[in-house]
């Protein structure tokens, strides 16, 4: 989950940190001079995570049939 912190924690005075986790999952940080910037970057942040995709798998489809779609698809690679 994001959270924004104050600079002094991380080194850096007078300025606003939104630490976050991408994608991923890599952890990352944005500096900004500004808590209202931050604040917007969070908001971001935050839209962003709840917007997942769904599977492009049916999930009750069964071994067989998702090997038999997995050899097309690698088929054309």
């Amino acid at each position: 989950m994001a959270k924004i912190i104050k600079g002094e924690k991380r080194g850096r005075p007078e300025k606003w940190i939104v630490d976050y986790r991408d994608q991923t999952g890599t952890r990352r940080w944005k500096t900004f001079n500004t808590k209202r910037e931050a604040e917007d970057f969070h908001a971001e942040r935050v839209r962003e995570r709840g917007n997942k995709l769904s599977p492009t798998v049916n999930r009750n489809v069964t071994l067989a049939e998702y090997a038999e779609t997995w050899l097309k698809t690698i088929a054309w690679a």
